[in-house]
């Protein structure tokens, strides 16, 4: 049994699309609400952690949730890796961008694949947690010269990330924060990556 509320959701362990659509059933039955009338929705925030690559996943879950204009979706961070289609996923947070408001926090795998430009144990590290994926992915050799030949739009989109993104009510990151008054009091971004 899948819940939406409470509880939080890895895409990178819905291998399959029969546990994918249990999750778009319990969804659907939350908010299967007709008066016969026309309703009006107020604007939902939607929070979708580690996709790891699992693009298939993410299309099926996004596809479910109906996003209108005044949505906000926050991607949690670590979006890419692992999966067979980083590529795909990245492509379909852009998408995203043109339909509704979009948060893209940074996560570890984020960072990894950002450092591995500009240093050669990063790539080494990197290419041993899921860096080999994302560059397949993307039709590029397995090495510095494939990283390199990465369009630029897609590390646009990763520099952009933020740390943290916080509303009235919340605090986004990409880890979890155990005492959320004293992170605010002197903030440091690396350790919202370190998961």
């Amino acid at each position: 049994e899948y819940r939406i509320y409470g509880e939080r959701i890895d895409l990178a362990d819905l291998f399959n699309e029969q546990e994918a659509n249990k999750i778009i059933e319990a969804f659907k039955s939350r908010t299967s609400h007709t008066l016969g009338c026309k309703i009006w929705f107020m604007p939902k925030t939607y929070a979708i952690g580690d996709i790891h690559g699992c693009n298939q996943q993410l299309i099926v879950l996004l596809s479910a949730l109906d996003i209108q204009s005044n949505d906000t979706l926050i991607f949690l961070g670590d979006v890419i890796d692992r999966g067979a289609d980083s590529k795909g996923v990245l492509d379909a947070i852009m998408h995203c961008q043109t339909l509704s408001h979009v948060i893209l926090i940074k996560g570890n795998h984020e960072e990894m694949m950002l450092g591995a430009v500009y240093e050669r144990e990063y790539l080494k590290y990197w290419l041993k947690f899921g860096g080999i994926e994302t560059l397949q992915s993307f039709g590029v050799t397995i090495d510095l010269q494939g990283l390199l030949q990465i369009p630029y739009v897609y590390y646009k989109l990763l520099k952009t990330s933020l740390p943290y993104y916080q509303t009235d009510d919340f605090i986004f990151t990409h880890v979890f924060i155990k005492q959320p008054s004293s992170f605010m009091l002197t903030p440091k971004p690396q350790w919202l990556m370190l998961i």
